[in-house]
């Protein structure tokens, strides 16, 4: 996915039209394996982030001031799921200090002993303690959140997380 990504990947293309495109080739040659994905074009002398995604968690945005909100994006399949789909572009824009988090399920989905899972509201809270932090520090913070939460419950799902700060 990431090589058809890399490949395709030109200023001609919006984020969506990249994954109509790649989307095309991996469903039609690995019907039974699917990615979702959160593709964007960060534009760091406006601070707009032109973003389309592919059947993956929500985005947040924590602004400057600790406000944290999702990114509201239209949804799409994930990539392979299915030939013809549409992924459709959204934007924000970023002020200085502002960042974008991305994130996989393991995060939300982590469980503790109990079976209770992190859950988006939960994170949503965690990120809005975060202003000021680095992303490296935002990062690793969240993980250990997340560890902690689980209290030594086995993790079923991939833990990734992404933080792009816009700085100025």
């Amino acid at each position: 996915t990431l090589t058809l990504i890399k490949g395709k990947m030109s200023p001609a293309y919006s984020p969506g039209q990249l994954l109509a495109m790649v989307n095309e080739e991996l469903s039609r040659d690995n019907p039974v394996l699917f990615a979702t994905i959160v593709c964007g074009v960060f534009h760091m002398r406006t601070g707009e982030v032109v973003l389309s995604e592919g059947g993956h968690c929500t985005p947040y945005v924590v602004r400057a001031d600790g406000a944290c909100e999702p990114v509201k994006l239209r949804k799409s399949l994930p990539l392979a799921a299915m030939p013809d789909t549409v992924y459709h572009d959204g934007s924000i824009v970023l002020e200085p200090g502002d960042r974008i988090v991305l994130y996989t399920d393991g995060i939300t989905e982590a469980e503790n002993a109990a079976q209770e899972q992190y859950s988006a509201a939960r994170l949503q809270n965690f990120l809005g303690m975060t202003a000021g932090m680095s992303s490296a520090e935002l990062i690793d913070a969240l993980i250990m959140h997340v560890y902690q939460f689980a209290d030594g419950a086995p993790q079923s799902d991939d833990i990734a997380v992404l933080s792009l700060l816009r700085r100025a």
